[in-house]
């Protein structure tokens, strides 16, 4: 089927049809766009590879010793990275007890030396900060007021900020019940303790390590607080022991310490480039299908919206539905203007020539001359032509329809046998 007819009903609907092409043009070129940013960009992935290949663990497998006074093993624990089995991390850990402050008799002290003795790796002495108590508070702001205007609340951004602060079994204390804009409509006060210390060092020359001076932790931000930490107060803390080329640490940067790559950004590209493509394609069908309308609708005359015969070039004729047989070559007549009598057409000329066709209902003109073996034709009503006769030969009588038929008359006996032969 045509796509003109099949876009017969497409006029009802024009400003929809457009609305989808604009629309189906917008999200063809941004997925696009956005497609071939992805194939652009590094996901990491590459980069981790990389880090995992060239980690040596050969050296870290003599990482023996103690840490304040407490004994060190190392351990191969396997890093669950997606599309990326058998990543090994290898590191050593001793669990130091902690003591009670003596002089204020706290069972937690504020914070703690850690003195690292382990082969291989030169010695040095880490403080560590055990407690930390923080009292953050929640601010309105317009990014979580609604409905926006002066009359929005941040009740919605008030109730997570609540439950992050019970998860971390911390005290929440609500401020103002209607916790409108700029207002501070809560605070949550909570104590938490470390729980697993990340330390890091970094070899010198093949063999020796020593304590890494910009990278306090081996977690990201790989900051002074970057530790775990619990909300119950600990007897005793882990301390483990990172080279600064272990593949966990190359997972904690290239993913900004949530150890997952997310989707792979190349495959994901490929997808946005090939639907949107898909869109572009499916857009410009719909463009063929407007033009083949519009170019559809042009065709029709303006005034013929009647639906009037037309000519074979779109004219609108004055004829109706039935037009009576004409002979080839004759004018149309016109019909007469509403109003006006009618004149009746002129008697056509003597000595025109015989029309080329004839109408339903004409009688068939005389054959202009006999053709030889075709039969006389003979019209109702009309004496038969007589084929001729000599000189010598008498003619026979003429009859015209209705008169009874006589005998001849005989005048004589001879007459009377030749008839009777």
């Amino acid at each position: 089927m045509c796509c003109c007819d099949v876009i017969a009903t497409v006029g009802k609907y024009l400003k929809f049809v457009v609305a989808v092409v604009i629309f189906l043009f917008i999200a063809g070129a941004a997925l696009i766009i956005v497609g071939s940013v992805f194939l652009s960009q590094k996901d990491g992935r590459k980069e981790f590879k990389a880090a995992v290949k060239n980690f040596n663990p050969t050296p870290i497998q003599a990482w023996t010793g103690t840490i304040n006074d407490s004994t060190a093993t190392v351990y191969h624990v396997p890093l669950n990275v997606d599309g990326m089995p058998n990543v090994i991390s290898v590191f050593t850990e001793a669990t130091v007890q902690l003591k009670e402050d003596s002089k204020k008799k706290k069972s937690t002290p504020l914070s703690v030396d850690l003195f690292v003795n382990i082969s291989t790796v030169q010695n040095f002495t880490r403080s560590v900060t055990m407690m930390q108590s923080k009292s953050p508070k929640y601010t309105c702001i317009p990014e979580d007021c609604f409905p926006p205007g002066s009359e929005c609340t941040c009740k919605a951004a008030l109730a997570t900020f609540e439950n992050d602060c019970l998860s971390n079994e911390g005290e929440f204390d609500k401020g103002k019940s209607k916790c409108g804009l700029s207002d501070i409509c809560g605070t949550c006060s909570y104590t938490k303790y470390i729980s697993t210390v990340y330390l890091v060092a970094t070899e010198i020359r093949p063999g020796v390590f020593s304590e890494h001076k910009s990278m306090y932790s081996a977690k990201y931000d790989f900051g002074k607080e970057a530790h775990d930490y619990t909300a119950v107060k600990p007897s005793s803390v882990a301390v483990r022991l990172y080279s600064d080329k272990d593949p966990f640490i190359a997972l904690q940067r290239l993913t900004k310490g949530t150890g997952d790559f997310g989707v792979n950004r190349r495959t994901a590209g490929i997808t946005m480039v090939v639907l949107g493509c898909l869109l572009l394609l499916l857009e410009i069908g719909v463009c063929v299908a407007l033009i083949c309308y519009c170019v559809r609708r042009k065709s029709k005359p303006a005034n013929n919206r009647l639906g009037l015969p037309t000519t074979s070039n779109g004219a609108v004729t004055n004829s109706g539905g039935y037009m009576t047989p004409s002979g080839y070559g004759q004018s149309l007549e016109q019909p007469p203007v509403y109003g006006q009598l009618a004149v009746p057409p002129p008697p056509p000329a003597a000595a025109a020539a015989a029309p080329q066709g004839y109408g339903y209902g004409h009688p068939l003109a005389p054959l202009q001359g006999y053709v030889y073996g075709q039969p006389q034709v003979y019209f109702y009503g009309q004496p038969l032509a007589t084929q001729g006769f000599s000189t010598t030969e008498e003619a026979p009588p003429q009859y015209s329809y209705g008169d009874s038929l006589s005998q001849p008359t005989c005048t004589s006996s001879k007459d009377v046998d030749s008839v009777k032969k």
